[in-house]
This record gives structure tokens, sequence and C-alpha cells, in this order.
């Protein structure tokens, strides 16, 4: 092999410089033309969360639960007998929600900013603990619905999005009854959420694959009303054997886009895929409750895809009980029918990652998660009146919520902004009786209201000295509770 002369490598030498030259033209072209594209990709560089705070739970006796004869049941679910009443009541309750939310002064007007409203699993579902999908019923949700599409597809939702709760549904097969005569092989059970991106009047649906045990609590039928429907039952093997294989898990049923039309009465809908859909290059996950606990948007992605936002809508669920989806620093937001709200950012990028606790249960590494709810809020108010009164506070180091309530003590202790408003209004009450839990409410204000008079009355008698400003205590209603802006990468990993 000829080796190079050395007129060779002088020009080597002389050319170096342009290489160079040309090489660094090439790695700088390139990192604008990726900036470029991440900028092209999503106009979005911030999320706002406005979370829904409301009870969808099933009511109790304390809700007016009553069977035959006025016999005490311990749960029910409550709601009209008449479906299109029902739906109407329920949408005057999301309607309220959403207008208060927008005439906020709290929400960040900037279109680099994508707006979230979510509401909990279970928003929807009647007295029967489903809606079953007769003609009428998607009557009435063609014509209800249709007139939330219309309203939330005004140029005035732009930078918005909506996760309107979930709708529980069942379906009867009238020809598997016949031929087999049990009901579970009848039933075909169905729990989804209608999202719309505002400005757009089309929705997406997004089902919900497996049933948890909670789903539908053993109850009776509520006097006056027509009996729940059947709870899902599992094959009697997987009882004998203690299965909890994926065989034997309970399913909810899923259905075409077609069918969502034609069935249930969503004029303009499209069914989500594998859990993810696209807000003008912004990337988000979505799961319902049970679904998260068993990764099932982290198992859908795989190990080399992750999402920019990651919703949780549920009832009964947290954070850290399943894996999250989202990059290092991107946020994961939760709304629970438990009357809570969360976020989290996966801090630490592990978010994927978990070890059992001592109780057996499974803790994924989220990091830090903030949450909003009435028990801290008034174990918050409690420490502030002992501190406003004795001048110290038990357990100053760890005051309920302290860092992780946003805007809870001390203040924006949590490092974002935090605003919670009263999502219905001065009518709250009458707008939930009958419809949703409200006695938990009801309690929480009986809580604030004697242990707020009892402070007044010994300020204003006792002349006591105070070594702080009282608070006060508002977490006895139905709250938007808004997280941020928080910033996202906006990139697709």
């Amino acid at each position: 092999r000829k080796c190079p002369s050395r007129s060779d490598a002088a020009n080597l030498r002389r050319s170096l410089p342009t290489l160079i030259f040309l090489a660094a033209i090439f790695l700088v072209g390139s990192r604008w033309l990726n900036l470029f594209n991440a900028a092209e990709a999503s106009q979005y560089t911030h999320v706002q969360y406005l979370g829904f705070s409301l009870f969808t739970v099933p009511g109790t006796a304390a809700d007016g639960c009553f069977g035959q004869n006025r016999s005490t049941m311990a749960k029910c679910f409550l709601g009209s007998t008449d479906v299109e009443e029902d739906l109407e009541a329920r949408m005057r309750v999301m309607n309220t929600a959403i207008e208060n939310a927008h005439a906020s002064p709290n929400w960040d007007r900037s279109n680099a900013t994508l707006k979230i409203f979510m509401a909990p699993e279970f928003f929807w579902r009647g007295p029967q603990g489903a809606y079953p999908m007769t003609p009428e019923f998607a009557t009435a949700v063609r014509r209800i619905i249709g007139d939330l599409e219309q309203r939330l597809g005004s140029d005035r939702f732009q930078d918005w999005l909506f996760v309107l709760g979930t709708v529980i549904a069942v379906r009867v097969d009238q020809e598997d009854w016949v031929a087999t005569g049990n009901s579970e092989d009848r039933m075909s059970y169905f729990n989804f959420a209608p999202v719309q991106i505002g400005g757009n009047s089309t929705m997406k649906i997004q089902f919900k694959h497996y049933i948890s045990t909670i789903d539908f609590p053993e109850t009776t039928s509520r006097e006056g009303a027509p009996p729940p429907v059947p709870r899902p039952a599992k094959r009697p093997e997987c009882f004998v054997q203690r299965s909890f294989t994926e065989d034997c898990r309970l399913r909810y049923g899923e259905m075409t886009s077609d069918d969502v039309r034609h069935e249930l009465g969503f004029k303009h809908a499209s069914v989500v895929v594998d859990g993810v859909f696209d807000v003008k290059g912004l990337t988000i996950g979505l799961e319902i409750c049970l679904d998260h606990l068993l990764g099932r948007l982290v198992g859908d992605l795989g190990p080399r895809k992750s999402v920019d936002v990651h919703l949780i809508s549920s009832a009964g669920m947290n954070i850290a009980q399943g894996p999250v989806a989202t990059n290092q620093g991107n946020p994961i937001f939760l709304a629970d029918g438990f009357g809570r709200t969360a976020m989290s950012l996966n801090i630490y990028g592990r978010g994927r990652e978990s070890n059992k606790l001592l109780t057996g249960r499974f803790h994924y590494d989220v990091g830090v998660v903030y949450g909003a709810d009435s028990n801290v809020e008034l174990g918050q108010w409690a420490s502030s009146i002992i501190a406003a009164f004795a001048g110290n506070n038990p357990g100053a180091a760890r005051i309920a919520g302290m860092g992780t309530l946003p805007g809870g003590y001390q203040g924006n202790a949590a490092g974002f902004e935090f605003t919670q408003i009263n999502a219905l209004g001065k009518d709250w009450l009458t707008m939930l009786e009958g419809f949703f839990d409200t006695a938990s409410y009801k309690e929480a204000l009986r809580i604030f209201s004697l242990v707020g008079a009892d402070v007044n009355r010994r300020v204003k008698i006792e002349h006591r000295h105070l070594f702080n400003n009282l608070p006060d205590g508002s977490a006895y209603f139905p709250t938007i509770d808004m997280y941020g802006p928080i910033p996202v990468n906006g990139k697709w990993t």
C-alpha cells in the first residue's frame, strides 16, 4: 500500500481549517434546525392544571340512601330516574364549573400555555350505577353533549383541553340472555372519558380497560329508584384459584368510533388509541383509575416512548400507585372522585421504577406529590389557629401539607403558583343535592363553623392576644384547583 507523500500531507493541512469551518456550520445548523423543529412541534411551553375537586363516589345514608321501608343503605347511586333530567343536572354542574374557571383571573392568558380542565371518574353514572344504553339515552346524549361540544368548540376556549370526567354505561345483549340466562354473560360495561380540545368541535373518547372492585359497590334498590345494574362477576375458577392473571381481570368493553357515534350519541367522537393524543404538538397521555395502577399507558408506550403530560381521572387512586409516562420534570395531573386533586413532576426521572412498601403495596418513584383536599386544609387551618393563640405550633417541622399542598401553610411553600376558587358559586349545595355526595361537605362545613365560632368568641370576649392572623376556613365546597403554569419540554422521546 502506497504511503501518503509530503505534498498530500501539506494539502491536508491547508484543507483542515476549511473542513473545521464546514463542520462547525453543519453542527450549528443542525442545532438551529432541531430548535426550529421543536418550536414547530408545539406552541406550548407551559401547561396549567385546573382540577375540578368534587365527590363523585356513591352516596351514603347521610345523602338519603334509604331502601324499601326506609331501611338504611351503606351505599347508593344518586341521580334522577329520568335519564334526560339526570344528564341535564350533571351538565349544569359541569358547565358552571367550566364557566367559573374561565371567569377567574387566575388562569394564564398566554397562548403558549395549555389550560387543562379535568373532572374525576364517575361524574356521569345515574341512579342505577350505569346508564342503560337505550335509544332514549343516545338521543339525550346527542342533544345535551352536543350543546357542550359546541360551547367548548368556541374560540374563547382556544388553548384549553377538557377531560370531562367519565361516563358509566351498560349494554344488555338480549341474544346472550336468551341463550344462557346468566346476567353476567349478557352485560357489557363501559367506562369512558369524553375529551375535547377547546376551539375544536370534535370529541375524543378514552375507554377505561379494567374494572376495579370499588367501581360497582354492593348495594340494593334505593327507595323510588330502579334496581342497580348487576355487579360484574369473575368466573368461578378465578375465585377458586385466587388467580389475578390477565385472563381473570374484569374488563370494561370498548367500542369503535362509529359505535360511539351511533350507540352512545356522541356525534363527532373518535376513540383515543393507546391512551395518547396530540394537542398542537404536545403529547398527552390519559388513564382512568385502575388502568394507572396496572401501568396501562406505560405498557402501551413501551420502554422508549414518553408523553409530555400524563393525566389521570380516578376515584380512589393516587399518582405514586402506578408508573408515570413523562420525562424527568414533566407533569402528571390527577383528579380523584374522593374530592382531591394532585400533581407530580417526576423530578428524579424514575417514575417507572417501584419498590415494595412494608404494607406489601408497590410505590413508584415519582418524587414529591402535591395535593389539595379538605382533610389536609382542615389540618392546616387547625394548626394555624393553634399557632395564632399559642405562639408555637405542634409538629412545626411537619405541619399538614407543608411544602406539598400548594398555597397551603406558610403561603406558596411549594414553589409554584396555586389558587383555589369555588367551582359552583353560592348555590353549590342546591346544585349537587340528590346527584352527588354532599354529606362530606356538610360535615366539613359543620366542623369549620363550630371551630370558627369558638375562635371568634375567644377573640371578642376573652380579648386573647394573637401571635398571627387567624386564617379563613373554606374547604367545604367543590373547588377548581389551579396549579401552575408548569413548564414542559414539549419533546417526544
